[in-house]
């Protein structure tokens, strides 16, 4: 049997969607023209006007007219993350709730791990592992999302998530796919806040240093480098390391002393 994804099923007499129209959340929709309105029972930005669908379709339930975002329904609403993606939410895995944020966070409020930004992938019930030496070898069904630090279900050949994207993505062990099995290692890392998070094979985690001596195989500075191992001599201030799941500095923040630091706003 053929399968559809979450969010584009259109039943016999319902409302298309158009190439007009294409907006893929309930906000953009009704925002970005006057007359396209936002079909919540089949999650499709449609032809419509303030009453409902034009061209004689119609809106099981859930229609939301053009300039009318101010009744799209509210991210803390939801309770299932492929819901709460569709309707242009973040799903925060660590705590199963749907907030509104960007690719980088919730906007208010926090979420300790596993952001699912919009247009992310959802995690499982099935590919629960927390690592992804783990994730990749114990099913063949399950994937490592390494921006979402999440284990994820992919499609039947193992090379892509079943929806959504994620990079970088590790297809499990065994699949006819590029790197299958082949979890990052830290030195792939070249941002901090990358760096800190990442869970790889078994529990190695990774930690960011500034003054690193560490060096790649081009003469590049290494700044990522595994927490299992690292030492003082690559790593000469140990002060300033940021250990996995810390706190990564700013641009703004560069104050070296406590009353200088936080004279700042």
């Amino acid at each position: 049997m053929d399968q559809c994804g979450s969010g584009s099923w259109v039943p016999s007499g319902g409302a298309c969607s158009s190439p007009h129209c294409a907006q893929d959340d309930c906000g953009d929709c009704t925002s970005s023209h006057n007359d396209c309105g936002w079909c919540g029972s089949e999650q499709l930005c449609v032809p419509g006007n303030t009453a409902g669908p034009t061209n004689n379709r119609f809106c099981a339930a859930g229609y939301v007219g053009p300039s009318q975002q101010a009744s799209c329904p509210s991210c803390n609403t939801f309770t299932d993350c492929g819901k709460c993606l569709a309707n242009g939410c973040g799903w925060c895995a660590s705590s199963n709730q749907c907030m509104f944020g960007s690719n980088a966070g919730p906007s208010t409020g926090t979420c300790a791990s596993q952001w699912v930004p919009k247009g992310g992938v959802c995690p499982s019930g099935h590919c629960t592992q927390t690592a992804c030496g783990s994730c990749v070898g114990v099913h063949v069904d399950c994937g490592w999302c390494g921006d979402q630090q999440l284990c994820v279900p992919t499609l039947p050949d193992g090379s892509a998530p079943v929806s959504g994207s994620c990079t970088p993505f590790v297809p499990p062990s065994g699949a006819n796919a590029p790197n299958a099995g082949v979890c990052p290692v830290c030195a792939t890392f070249t941002s901090c806040l990358t760096c800190a998070a990442q869970t790889l094979a078994g529990s190695a985690r990774c930690g960011w240093c500034a003054s690193s001596t560490t060096k790649d195989q081009n003469g590049q500075t290494v700044h990522c480098l595994d927490m299992s191992s690292i030492t003082s001599a690559q790593c000469p201030v140990m002060s300033q390391l940021v250990p996995a799941g810390g706190a990564c500095p700013s641009s703004h923040c560069q104050a070296s002393d406590c009353v200088s630091c936080t004279q700042h706003m």
